[in-house]
C-alpha cells in the first residue's frame, strides 16, 4: 500500500467520525466533500482540523476554502509525509 492510500485511508477513517455509516463509500481524490459526502462547511473544518492535529500541518485559510475534494485535503496531509 502507497502513500497515497494510506492517506485517503486516513481520511476516509476521519470522515467515518464526523458522518457515521460513510464506511462503505468508495473515496478517491475526486470525490467531494460536500456534494459526494454530504459535508457542510462546518464538516470540513472539523475534517481538516483532525487532519491537522494527526499530521502536525496547518492548513491556511486558503486552504480550508479550497478544501472541495479529497483530493485537496489529501495534498495538506502529504505536506506532513514529505517534510
Amino acid at each position: 500500500m502507497g502513500m497515497g492510500d494510506r492517506i485517503l485511508r486516513n481520511i476516509k477513517r476521519h470522515i467515518a467520525t464526523i458522518r457515521p455509516g460513510s464506511a462503505d463509500i468508495d473515496l478517491s481524490r475526486s470525490t467531494r466533500l460536500g456534494e459526494d459526502l454530504g459535508l457542510d462547511s462546518l464538516d470540513a473544518v472539523t475534517l481538516m482540523m483532525q487532519i491537522e492535529e494527526e499530521t502536525g500541518v496547518v492548513a491556511s485559510d486558503e486552504e480550508l476554502v479550497e478544501a472541495a475534494t479529497v483530493g485537496h485535503l489529501a495534498k495538506v496531509a502529504a505536506r506532513a509525509v514529505l517534510q
